[in-house]
C-alpha cells in the first residue's frame, strides 16, 4: 500500500436561484498513467473527467394577486483553466424530455465558452441534464484552479405565464411588449454576473474565488403596473410605437422574446437582433429583415411574403411552413435552418449559404431551384 495520499480536489458551488437553475460538478479521477504516479507520487495529480449536472426548473414572482412565472431557454457555460489543461468534449445526447443544443462559441486554450439553446420546436427548460462531461483535465500542479460559470441574460429568459397583470383579450403585440419589459426590468437584472458558479481548486488552504455580485435595484411587479397599464390603454398597436412607450429598444431588446402571432406588416427590423426570437404565426409580410441576425429564431408558420432578408442571419432557423413567397433572402445565412414546406414561389435566394439547410415539400420550388440549391449544399430527406 503507498504511503502517500493523492490530492483530492475540492470543489465548491454557488447557485444564486436554483429554482431556475441548480448546478452540480463531480471531479472523477480516471485509471491512466497519471493515476498510478498519483499513487506512487503525492505531487503527482490524476487526469479527471469533469461531469456537470444542471437542473433547470421555473420560479414565480408573486405578489398579491399578480403572479408571473419565469423559466430558462438556454445560457453560456464558460470554463476558464489556470495551471492545467482541458480536453473539451462537451456533447448532450439527443433527449425528448430535455430538449436542449450545443453551439460551441470558443474553444481554448485557457477559456471555453458554449452556448446552450432550447431546440426550435422546443421553449423552456425543465428537467436534468445529469453527468454532462465537459472534458477531461490535466493538472499541471496543485495550483491547478478550474472555474465553471453559467450566466444568462434577456434572450435567455421567458416568460411562461402570467395572472392577474392584464386582460386575457390582450393583442399579441402588446403581449409581446410586456413579456419583454418584464424580463428586462424584473428578472434579467438579478443574474448579473452569474446564475450559478463552480470551482476546482486542490489546495485546502486556496480560497475560493468569489465574484462580487452587487445587489440590484429591485423592481416589482408593483413598480412595473404603470408601463402595464399604459401598454393596454394604448389606442396603437404598432409594435414600434408600443416599445417606445415601455422604453425598449426595438433594435436589440426583443431577442428570445415571444412574438407569436404579432402583426409586424411593414415595419422596419433592418440590422435587428431578433436571435431565437418566437415569431411564430406571426405577419412579417413586406417587412424589412435585411441583416438581422435571426440564428434559432421560431418561424414556423410565419407569412413572410414579400419580406426583405437580404444578408439576414438565419442560421438554425425554424421556418417549416412559412410563407416566403416573393421573398428576397439573396446573400442570406440559411445554415441549418428548416424549410420544410415552406412557401418558396418567386423567392430569391441568389448567393444565400444554404449548406446543411433541409428543404423538402415546397410550394413554388422549381426543378432547376432545386438543383442549383443541392449543387449548394442543401438536404432533400424525401426525396
Amino acid at each position: 500500500m503507498s504511503p502517500f495520499s493523492p490530492a483530492t480536489p475540492q470543489i465548491a458551488v454557488k447557485n444564486r436561484y436554483p429554482d431556475y437553475l441548480a448546478m452540480n460538478l463531480a471531479a472523477v479521477p480516471l485509471a491512466d498513467a497519471g493515476s498510478l504516479a498519483a499513487s506512487l507520487d503525492p505531487a503527482a495529480l490524476s487526469t479527471l473527467d469533469l461531469q456537470l449536472t444542471l437542473q433547470f426548473g421555473y420560479h414565480w414572482e408573486v405578489q398579491a394577486d399578480h403572479r408571473a412565472q419565469f423559466g430558462l431557454t438556454g445560457g453560456m457555460l464558460t470554463l476558464e483553466v489556470e495551471d492545467g489543461e482541458l480536453s473539451p468534449a462537451l456533447t448532450i445526447a439527443a433527449d425528448a424530455d430535455m430538449p436542449i443544443v450545443v453551439r460551441q462559441v470558443i474553444d481554448g486554450p485557457q477559456t471555453y465558452e458554449w452556448r446552450l439553446v432550447s431546440r426550435a420546436d422546443f421553449t423552456v427548460l425543465n428537467g436534468t441534464i445529469a453527468a454532462l462531461s465537459l472534458g477531461q483535465l490535466h493538472p499541471h500542479s496543485r495550483d491547478c484552479r478550474v472555474l465553471i460559470t453559467f450566466t444568462v441574460s434577456a434572450p435567455d429568459i421567458h416568460l411562461t405565464d402570467a395572472e392577474g397583470l392584464w386582460r386575457h383579450d390582450i393583442s399579441p403585440n402588446k403581449h409581446a411588449v410586456l413579456e419583454r419589459k418584464l424580463v428586462w426590468t424584473l428578472v434579467e437584472p438579478r443574474f448579473y454576473p452569474y446564475l450559478s458558479q463552480a470551482e476546482v481548486t486542490y489546495r485546502p488552504d486556496q480560497p475560493v474565488a468569489t465574484t462580487l455580485v452587487p445587489s440590484p435595484v429591485e423592481a416589482s411587479l408593483q413598480t412595473i403596473q404603470p408601463v402595464i397599464d399604459a401598454i393596454m390603454a394604448a389606442e396603437s398597436d404598432r409594435l414600434p410605437d408600443l416599445a417606445r412607450l415601455a422604453d425598449l429598444d426595438l433594435m436589440r431588446d426583443f431577442a428570445g422574446g415571444n412574438l407569436r402571432g404579432t402583426n409586424l406588416s411593414g415595419i422596419d427590423l433592418s440590422g435587428a437582433n431578433l436571435d431565437r426570437v418566437n415569431l411564430r404565426g406571426a405577419d412579417l409580410s413586406d417587412a424589412d429583415l435585411s441583416e438581422a441576425s435571426l440564428r434559432d429564431a421560431k418561424l414556423s408558420g410565419a407569412d413572410l411574403s414579400g419580406t426583405y432578408l437580404s444578408n439576414a442571419d438565419l442560421r438554425h432557423s425554424d421556418l417549416h411552413r412559412a410563407s416566403l413567397a416573393l421573398a428576397t433572402l439573396s446573400g442570406a445565412d440559411l445554415e441549418g435552418a428548416n424549410l420544410q414546406e415552406a412557401n418558396l414561389s418567386s423567392t430569391h435566394l441568389s448567393h444565400a449559404n444554404v449548406k446543411q439547410a433541409i428543404f423538402g415539400h415546397n410550394p413554388g420550388l422549381t426543378l432547376e431551384s432545386e438543383q442549383s440549391l443541392r449543387d449548394r449544399g442543401a438536404l432533400f430527406p424525401d426525396r
